[in-house]
């Protein structure tokens, strides 16, 4: 997949429904797991109490050939990545 000129290794597919039991689009405010530093998330990020809001229905997941890239995951049924 793409992001900003860049091609990153993985999949996007739409959310499982029948398995993960989710609705879809999955819309509303969600926290972030931090993976690694970034100016994208300043010092002031409480990864306790920070949220950011979602309208989408489709998701990249992590796995080995693109950990290096990920930024941030969320879960929403199982995680996904929110920002690379």
């Amino acid at each position: 997949w793409f992001c900003r000129n860049m091609m990153v290794s993985g999949k996007v597919e739409k959310f499982d429904l029948q398995k993960e039991k989710l609705s879809v689009p999955h819309i509303g405010w969600n926290g972030l797991t931090l993976h690694k530093p970034s100016r994208l998330f300043r010092k002031q990020w409480n990864q306790a109490t920070g949220r950011v809001y979602f309208v989408h229905s489709f998701c990249a997941r992590p796995n080995d050939e693109n950990k290096d890239w990920i930024l941030s995951t969320t879960t929403y049924g199982s995680d996904y990545i929110s920002a690379v």
